[in-house]
Order: structure tokens, then C-alpha cells, then sequence
């Protein structure tokens, strides 16, 4: 797995994103084999992975970007900005979640929050400076 290390190096790996891949709603299956398959990789590591997927709430479909750790998961995050690229997730976020690691306090920023400089001044404007860490986000081309 790209970034993470056994050696006890400290990383933090974003994975492809499964929204990425187009519509395709997580079943709680997939999430827990995803966790289960990343705690086992991650196993005695201090380091994280970080993926994104599609989260089947009551209310809709939300962008949610999960981090994990050797013990699971870490920190859940539903995307705080509607997205072009994600029209289906039409639940947001509206608060900012963070937590501490062993590399430090994260934050995460799903799909195109990473697009809004507004995202970042709340990352960094929150107890502890949480570092951003943005699973799915890339430069259009």
C-alpha cells in the first residue's frame, strides 16, 4: 500500500476514492471488509490510510472520506461543500470534525472541499492546527 510503512516510518496514505469510480453506494459490507482489510494491513504501523466513499444515509447519499488507523477507524468526515463531480451526495457536513494520531491532529476534506480555501481556514482556524489530509481531491485537467 502506497505510503503506509511496517517500519514504524509515520505516513498518512490517501487511497484511490470509491466515489471516484462513479455511483456506487458502500454497503455496510464492503465498509466493514474495507476497515477489516486496512486494520490488518495497518497492523502495529503508526500509519493511516485514508479512502472515500459513498455513505447511504436516510436523508440521501453523502461524500464521506474515513481515516484508519491499526485499531480501525480514526476519524469520518461527510464532504461540507456540494460537488459537480459527486452530484448524487446531497448530504453535507456542516461542522468539521478533527482527531489526534500518533502523526499528529488530522483533518479530512472529502472530494472538492480541498477545492475551497474556506475549508482550509476552518482546518487550520481549529484547537491544535489539524493537519488536512484529502482523500480524492485532484487538479482538473
Amino acid at each position: 500500500m502506497a505510503g503506509a510503512s511496517r517500519t514504524g516510518r509515520e505516513a498518512a496514505s490517501p487511497l484511490p476514492s470509491v466515489a471516484d469510480a462513479g455511483y456506487a453506494p458502500s454497503g455496510e459490507a464492503v465498509k466493514r471488509g474495507l476497515a477489516e482489510t486496512l486494520r490488518l494491513e495497518l497492523k502495529d504501523s503508526a500509519a493511516i490510510a485514508v479512502a472515500s466513499i459513498v455513505e447511504e444515509t436516510p436523508e440521501g447519499f453523502a461524500h464521506t472520506a474515513i481515516a484508519f488507523g491499526d485499531k480501525g477507524e480514526i476519524l469520518r468526515q461527510r464532504a461540507l461543500h456540494p460537488s459537480a463531480r459527486h452530484p448524487w451526495a446531497i448530504v453535507m457536513a456542516s461542522e468539521l470534525s478533527h482527531a489526534d494520531t500518533a502523526i499528529g491532529r488530522l483533518a479530512l476534506l472529502p472530494g472538492e472541499d480541498s477545492l475551497y480555501p474556506e475549508a482550509f481556514r476552518r482546518t487550520w482556524s481549529s484547537p491544535g492546527k489539524p493537519e488536512p489530509v484529502c482523500p480524492s481531491a485532484r487538479p482538473r485537467i
